[in-house]
């Protein structure tokens, strides 16, 4: 019979062998420079919740030395994401969002339908040439195929240079379900998202768009 020491042992791996954001370095992550080494999130792997979103909380950083800037993007540059860990679920669907208002709002830049994340894989998306200078967040969301119906969220502290006055306003705001609002996303399917935004990357033309009160 196992004890629960043992049961955790072989538990806990699987508990957090999911993916996380690593470039740019997130907010609270352990790779990233400004990050109090005393409060680092080692668990960042994990999904988010509604009491989490967005960030997991950590746009609080957002004007502190923990919430500095970590890169300089210019408005209409084509930039990029990349994800670590081991356990991709199938993949499933992603977005990348910026906010310019410190995590209030986040607009869709570029949508992911199948294929996201990818062990190795640079996701490209254009910074829009409309989105304003200064500093902003730039956020990663995953919707799953296999597994549990989760949402993960992670969200990193970004400098946008040569940008314009009208800002993201216009774009879609970031997708949410999962978190106990009764959307949900199909089981065993990757998300086709109900409002992508104009930049979208179709890898599954197959793709189910979610379920319940989404918006």
């Amino acid at each position: 019979m196992h004890t629960l020491s043992t049961l955790l042992f072989f538990l806990l791996p699987f508990a957090s062998a999911h993916m996380d954001l690593t470039y740019p370095a997130p907010l609270n992550h352990p790779e990233n420079p400004n990050t109090n080494a005393g409060t680092a999130d080692f668990n960042y792997k994990s999904p988010i919740t509604a009491a989490g979103f967005p960030c997991k909380g950590y746009h609080s950083l957002l004007g502190t030395p923990a919430g500095k800037p970590v890169e300089t993007w210019a408005a209409g540059s084509t930039q990029n994401f990349t994800l670590g860990g081991t356990a991709v679920h199938g993949g499933g669907s992603c977005q990348a969002s910026i906010s310019e208002d410190g995590g209030k709002t986040f607009r869709v830049v570029k949508s992911y339908v199948g294929g996201c994340p990818a062990i190795g894989q640079a996701f490209e998306f254009v910074v829009p040439k409309e989105a304003k200078s200064g500093d902003a967040l730039f956020a990663w969301t995953w919707f799953n195929n296999l597994g549990n119906r989760e949402m993960y969220m992670n969200c990193a502290a970004v400098t946008i240079s040569g940008g314009g006055s009208k800002g993201l306003s216009d774009l879609p705001e970031i997708f949410q379900a999962n978190l106990g609002n009764g959307c949900e996303t199909v089981p065993n399917k990757d998300l086709l998202f109900p409002t992508p935004g104009n930049d979208v990357a179709i890898v599954n033309s197959a793709a189910a768009a979610p379920v319940g009160p989404c918006g």
